[in-house]
């Protein structure tokens, strides 16, 4: 069993520690532990389990990231109220596709596609895949809007954007690219 050595008795500082010095005697130089090395499998790999790392972490930004757009989407919701324009489903599922905002703005149906961006950004915030599907879910929108109310509205499309400042941006009839 190793003992320690006092070392000699020093005054010593009325901040520091009130027992005495400890020295230990010197000890043998350890070799790091070599872990063996793990084959890493792709991600797309059947055998892989990249599902179990770091899910809660990417659930707790998917959350984050969707209060972000739903609060994005409230911004817009009552920015498109201020200037006149009816709310009239928000998050609305159908036809294979989502519509963030659907509004009514004097005799047109409004889709607005909501987009919220963290930084300045200068590609188009919306695929023309996600073109495709917000397009056939508009289609379906109106027919079943047609059906309930006898009526056939024209509709257009509109982009919003919201910065990390909560700064609004639309685009106005965003097929055609009109700036608004």
């Amino acid at each position: 069993m190793l003992q320690p050595m006092i070392q000699s008795a020093t005054p010593v500082p009325a901040l520091a520690c009130p027992y005495p010095v400890v020295a230990m005697p010197e000890q043998r130089q350890l070799k790091p532990i070599r872990r063996p090395k793990v084959r890493r499998l792709p991600l797309h790999s059947p055998e892989s389990d990249h599902r179990k790392v770091g899910h809660a972490r990417r659930r707790r930004r998917g959350g984050v990231a969707h209060l972000a757009g739903v609060c994005a989407e409230d911004a817009v919701a009552r920015h498109y109220g201020s200037l006149g324009a009816a709310l009239v489903g928000r998050r609305v599922v159908i036809g294979g596709g989502e519509l963030d905002l659907v509004l009514i703005d004097g005799e047109t149906l409004v889709f607005v596609e909501v987009k919220r961006r963290s930084q300045a950004v200068l590609d188009d915030p919306v695929s023309p895949a996600q073109w495709k599907r917000l397009e056939l879910a508009a289609k379906h929108y109106i027919l079943r809007h047609a059906e309930k109310t006898g009526t056939m509205r024209c509709a257009r499309f509109d982009v919003a954007i919201v910065d990390a400042d909560s700064r609004i941006s639309i685009v106005r009839h965003a097929r055609t690219g009109e700036q608004n």
